[in-house]
């Protein structure tokens, strides 16, 4: 997948054309990249490829879910107290 991990942690990246704020507030099935610019190890669009904004999100591992080489949130750790 190419992303970087930082303990038990996936170290991902979110774009788009809204405020860094509202970037960084997850929700169920959201699209992250593994790199903030270019393209990641499948060929998929790094983050500032979506927007103007770009935050950086440590994610734990357990909520990720990965299929057909894209990365999506399974859980909201915005939810998970």
């Amino acid at each position: 997948m190419g992303a970087e991990i930082v303990g038990n942690r996936v170290k991902l990246y979110r774009g788009g054309d809204m405020p860094q704020e509202q970037l960084r507030r997850l929700r169920y099935n959201d699209y992250l990249s593994t790199v903030k610019e270019g393209v990641d190890a499948y060929g998929n669009m790094g983050a500032s490829s979506y927007g103007e904004n770009v935050v950086e999100i440590l994610v734990p591992i357990e909520f990720l879910q990965m299929s057909n080489g894209e990365v999506q949130c399974e859980v909201s750790p915005s939810l998970k107290a």
